[in-house]
């Protein structure tokens, strides 16, 4: 059956699963992210479906290395034994025409851009893992943006200088965790168009055995840590009430102190999450 089915090994088109009429009816909305949650599972979807493609054309590839190496293999005994010239020729030319079908073909070329195509998409999904559970769990950006903000303005009017001092360590650790949320909402947004660029630059892969990685590279840059939209609301509908009550004056600064730590761990693990879309790219995508 898979002489004649769409992306066999004997089909030289390359395969794009957005034009898989199965897979796509199956999942329609495979190439929409409009969630963290819905780009895990999508691009996890598409690393399967690619490394399914990709094993399937490697196990296909015996249909032409069993019979080239057959053919191989008599030619020479032929020779050796004295087979009759019609007969070496013969199986010389079987022999060679199996070898130029499997270069015409060139199913390891094809299977290669799809397994690494796979690999690019499971590791953007690792990815789109991680910011969503930072963004869901305790760390709690947003809750943690809202909290520190109120701290400030609680403090910021105090004369101490121990206190300014905290407040201006808050206020860059504010700035920076609501830069890191930008990357937060951004990022389906960006994996979608990092998904695309993977699927557009396997396809020409596949059909041309060279890959341009700067598409799905431009993908990531336009969403680093220091690009995205700086001043984003941590959550629309205003400042959030604390978490904790601060119904003592004295208990500020402490708390003030203990959420500009907080702010700066939750921000670096969301920029080293992102970060990680450069190394996803680079060693699975490269040509």
């Amino acid at each position: 059956m898979f002489l004649v089915s769409c992306y066999s090994i004997f089909d030289p088109a390359p395969y794009n699963p957005q034009f898989d009429i199965e897979f796509v009816g199956k999942y329609p909305n495979i190439t929409q992210f409009t969630t963290l949650p819905d780009a895990t599972t999508n691009l996890n979807l598409l690393a399967i479906a690619y490394a399914e493609k990709g094993g399937s054309l490697m196990r296909e590839q015996l249909s032409l290395d069993i019979p080239l190496f057959g053919l191989a293999a008599a030619t020479v005994a032929s020779g050796i034994y004295g087979g009759s010239k019609d007969l070496t020729l013969g199986l010389g030319l079987g022999s060679a025409g199996f070898a130029g079908t499997k270069l015409y073909l060139n199913p390891q070329a094809r299977a290669a851009a799809y397994n690494g195509a796979a690999l690019a998409l499971s590791c953007a999904a690792s990815v789109a893992s991680q910011l969503s559970t930072i963004m869901t769990t305790k760390e709690d950006p947003v809750g943690t943006a809202n909290t520190l903000q109120s701290l400030i303005d609680a403090a910021s009017n105090s004369n101490d200088q121990n206190v300014a001092s905290l407040v201006s360590a808050g206020q860059k650790a504010l700035n920076d965790l609501i830069t890191a949320i930008g990357i937060i909402y951004g990022a389906p947004a960006r994996l979608e168009a990092f998904a695309a660029a993977i699927i557009r630059g396997t396809t020409t892969k596949a059909a041309t055995g060279v890959q341009n990685i700067d598409a799905a590279v431009s993908a990531i840059r336009a969403a680093g840590p220091n690009s995205s939209a700086a001043g984003v609301a941590p959550k629309p509908g205003g400042v959030a009430a604390p978490r904790a009550p601060l119904t003592v004056e004295a208990s500020i600064p402490k708390s003030l102190q203990t959420y500009t730590t907080l702010a700066i761990s939750v921000t670096k693990d969301i920029n080293d999450a992102w970060n990680n879309m450069t190394s996803c790219t680079i060693q699975s995508v490269g040509s």
